[in-house]
C-alpha cells in the first residue's frame, strides 16, 4: 500500500466508511486544500502499514485498531491516557500522538438528540468506541450492564478498572451477551461491529428492547441497523452513529490543523452527509 503526505482512515473491512467525505467538508469549510484516505488494512499487514506512516500529517482510527495503535504509539493526549484507546493520530515535529475524540463525539450526539441517561443503561461491547460510552454512562447516576462475549468478561473487567480511577464507583456489571439480566433498559447501545454489512445481524433479541426509550447503534452505515430497525417498529427513539461521526472528526480535524471552527460546522456538514447519503 502506497501511503501519501495527507490523512485518512486506518481499520479494516471499512471500503465503505463515510470518513473522506465528512473530512473533505470540513476541509472545504477552511477553504483549504487537504487529502483524506482509507487504509483498509487487513490483520496480517498492519505491522507493514506502520512501517509506512511517516508520510502521513495524521489519521483516524477505527475497529479493529483503536487499541492497538493506542499501545504501539508512544506519545499520547491526557484524554487518550484516560480511555486507554484511541481514535485519532496527530504528527508534530515528525513524532506521532495518540488522542481521542470519541467522547466529545459521544457526547454532542446525546446532546444534539436530548437523551438523557438514566435508570438502567445496557452497553453492548466494550472494545475502543464501548470504553467511551461506558465512561459517559459511569459519569451519571444510572446502573450500567455491560455485555461482552463469554470469553471477553475477564477482559472487560480489568479494562474498567484501568479506564475509571475512582475505585468506589460501582454501579455496573459485566456479564455475558447470552445472559443479558431480564430488566427495563432504559437506553440500550450497541457499540460491537454487529449490524455492520459484514455482519449482518442485530446483537440482542427483541425482548430486551421492551420498555426501552432510546436505541442506539455507534454504526452509521448501514445508517438503519437490524437493531435500529426492530426498536423503530417498537416505537423506540433510535439514533445512528452519523452525528457522533462528524462530531469527533471536527474534534480530530481541529487537532490535525490546529485550528478552532465555528460551533455551527456540526450542524452543516451532518446536514450535506444527510443529503449526500440520499442521493447514493
Amino acid at each position: 500500500m502506497k501511503i501519501k503526505n495527507s490523512f485518512g482512515l486506518l481499520g479494516f473491512q471499512i471500503e465503505n466508511s463515510l470518513s473522506p467525505y465528512i473530512h473533505s467538508q470540513f476541509f472545504n469549510l477552511l477553504g483549504i486544500k487537504e487529502s483524506y484516505s482509507i487504509f483498509n488494512v487487513p490483520p496480517e499487514n498492519f505491522t507493514d502499514f506502520f512501517k509506512k506512516i511517516h508520510n502521513l500529517k495524521g489519521f483516524n482510527v477505527t475497529i479493529p485498531y483503536k487499541d492497538k495503535v493506542f499501545e504501539k504509539i508512544q506519545n499520547k493526549s491526557s484524554t487518550a491516557k484516560s480511555f486507554k484507546t484511541t481514535n485519532t493520530v496527530t504528527k508534530t515535529k515528525n513524532q506521532f500522538i495518540c488522542h481521542n475524540t470519541d467522547y466529545f463525539g459521544f457526547s454532542k450526539s446525546l446532546e444534539h438528540f436530548e437523551v438523557e441517561i438514566k435508570n438502567n443503561a445496557l452497553l453492548l461491547g466494550l472494545g475502543g468506541a464501548g470504553k467511551i460510552v461506558a465512561k459517559k454512562i459511569l459519569n451519571s447516576s444510572s446502573f450500567l450492564t455491560i455485555a461482552v462475549r463469554k470469553n471477553s468478561i475477564s477482559k472487560a473487567k480489568k479494562t474498567l478498572d484501568s479506564i475509571i480511577p475512582d475505585k468506589n464507583i460501582k454501579n455496573f456489571e459485566v456479564v455475558d451477551i447470552n445472559k443479558i439480566p431480564k430488566k427495563i433498559y432504559n437506553i440500550i447501545i450497541n457499540a460491537t461491529p454487529i449490524g455492520m454489512p459484514h455482519l449482518n445481524k442485530t446483537p440482542i433479541e427483541k425482548e430486551f428492547l421492551f420498555g426501552c426509550k432510546t436505541a442506539i447503534d455507534l454504526i452509521y452505515y448501514p445508517t438503519q441497523t437490524k437493531f435500529l430497525n426492530m426498536a423503530k417498529k417498537l416505537r423506540i427513539k433510535t439514533i445512528n452513529g452519523l452525528f457522533m461521526l462528524v462530531a469527533q472528526a471536527k474534534k480530530s480535524d481541529e487537532l490535525f490543523l490546529e485550528v478552532n471552527f465555528k460551533k455551527d460546522y456540526i450542524f452543516l456538514v451532518y446536514k450535506k452527509l444527510k443529503q449526500f447519503l440520499k442521493t447514493k
